[in-house]
């Protein structure tokens, strides 16, 4: 499949129960015999399993110190 045209954001919130809210927008414009139905199917599946595989990295002691100068908090209504 070749996209001609793919724009794709990622929000991910703190929540105050420790847990995690992630949001993902995306449109693309496939130019293939693809079916609909199949590029929708891939829309939800791969985002889904890069998430389960970020679940599964994020658990190695490796990253469990790990501070990012270039990730902040910001408060979800505001966006700040």
């Amino acid at each position: 499949m070749r996209l001609t045209e793919a724009q794709i954001s990622w929000e991910l919130t703190s929540l105050e129960n420790g847990s995690l809210k992630v949001v993902l927008e995306a449109h693309i414009n496939p130019t293939s015999l693809i079916p609909n139905w199949i590029t929708n199917l891939l829309l939800v599946n791969a985002p889904f399993n890069s998430m389960e595989g970020l679940r599964e990295l994020i658990k190695l002691e490796v990253y469990q110190q790990v501070e990012l100068s270039y990730i902040n908090d910001v408060d979800p209504f505001t966006h700040r």
